[in-house]
């Protein structure tokens, strides 16, 4: 049996998946250069993959790494396998260039459990609810037939919209190629949900979203994510999915741009495996920016230190430097990504600038 069909199998054992997501995921997504297992015996017993995405982060186009379907076997658990395996993964991730590394753990507890490792709770969503009686009907100022529906959702230049959308983002934003675009509507056909957009009175796409109904049996419509120019736009697109599910609640997932409007809801967890890459785009973005933080990172010692922001860079001190005279911030990894992935009225107060984390469309 070959490690992917080993990997697979364990998939099947310990998710609980359908037989066709998980042929889809091993047919269509999988990739093998992403696995990273431990065997015994010549067998894998823990595996996960390491995922390469495109991000950007404060108007800097930079890379992180998305942790998928993190197993043991269950004859084989409590012996630290894991636990090894991920702090090679965080290691490895470093190693690519990433300044995160994130996932989006399968089950409530476990957001404790990735804790340990050095992730914080920094993905957030809204959801906003409407009833099964809302139409999304045109504004006054909107007329409904200025949006056509697009027919061909392989086309090109949808996945290359979603590309542009995403880039324009105000916030820290997970990017989808063309490839993770094309296995998020596989993905979306077993789950009986739709894709939509729609194009302008120029042709031009000007929303696209994804909705399926909600995996908790709830027999509401999620809307997992809706990239749009204008509100009208946006409006055009939800016309489409209230046409396919006419008499159902919807409930709209919406990142967190600022203070959220209710109580967020935890969407997942990034862990930074390059504070001194993270900062200095930061510092690049914000060249009048002057301050002097200690980092400590018991898991990724490379990351303790002190950093200096100032003029446009920030500088890692060695360990043979003089202690400084001043700190602004002395915090562990966990306080420093959720300082940095906060609200960016939050970094107006802490003097640290911020921007949220939009990670959505992952497979989860």
């Amino acid at each position: 049996m070959s490690r992917k069909d080993e990997i697979k199998k364990m998939w099947a054992d310990v998710f609980g998946d359908s037989k066709e997501y998980v042929d889809m995921y091993f047919d269509r997504v999988y990739r093998d250069c992403d696995a990273m297992t431990l065997c015994t015996d010549g067998h894998v017993v823990s595996s996960l993959l390491l995922q390469p995405y495109a991000m950007t982060f404060h108007g800097h186009p930079t890379s992180a790494s998305y942790i998928a379907g993190a197993a043991t076997r269950r004859n084989m658990r409590g012996r630290g396998l894991m636990s090894a395996l991920m702090a090679d993964a965080l290691d490895t991730s470093r190693a690519r260039g990433d300044i995160i590394t994130c996932l989006i753990p399968a089950s409530g507890y476990l957001y404790r459990y990735y804790s340990r490792f050095g992730f914080a709770t920094v993905a957030l969503t809204d959801v906003m609810r409407y009833t099964s009686l809302h139409a999304f009907a045109p504004t006054e100022e909107e007329s409904a037939g200025e949006f056509t529906p697009v027919d061909d959702l392989f086309d090109e230049r949808v996945s290359n919209a979603v590309a542009a959308f995403e880039r324009e983002l105000p916030q820290a934003t997970v990017l989808h190629s063309r490839r993770d675009y094309l296995n998020i509507l596989d993905d979306l056909s077993l789950d009986g949900g739709l894709c939509a957009a729609v194009t302008d009175a120029v042709g031009d796409v000007a929303a696209i979203g994804w909705a399926r109904p909600a995996p908790d049996g709830s027999g509401v419509i999620r809307v997992d994510e809706i990239l749009y120019r204008t509100d009208a736009a946006r409006l055009a697109v939800l016309r489409i999915m209230r046409a396919k599910w006419p008499d159902t609640p919807f409930a709209i997932l919406a990142p967190v741009t600022s203070g959220g409007r209710c109580k967020p809801t935890k969407r997942g967890m990034a862990r930074i495996v390059n504070a001194g890459k993270a900062l200095g785009l930061i510092a690049s973005d914000n060249p009048g920016l002057r301050l002097t933080l200690r980092v400590t990172d018991p898991l990724m010692p490379v990351n303790d230190g002190v950093y200096r922001l100032a003029d446009g860079e920030c500088i890692q001190s060695t360990d043979t430097e003089p202690e400084p005279k001043h700190l602004d911030f002395d915090i562990d990894i966990i306080t420093l990504a959720e300082l940095i992935f906060s609200s960016p009225e939050a970094g107006s107060i802490t003097g640290l600038p911020a921007q949220r984390l939009r990670m959505a469309l992952m497979l989860d």
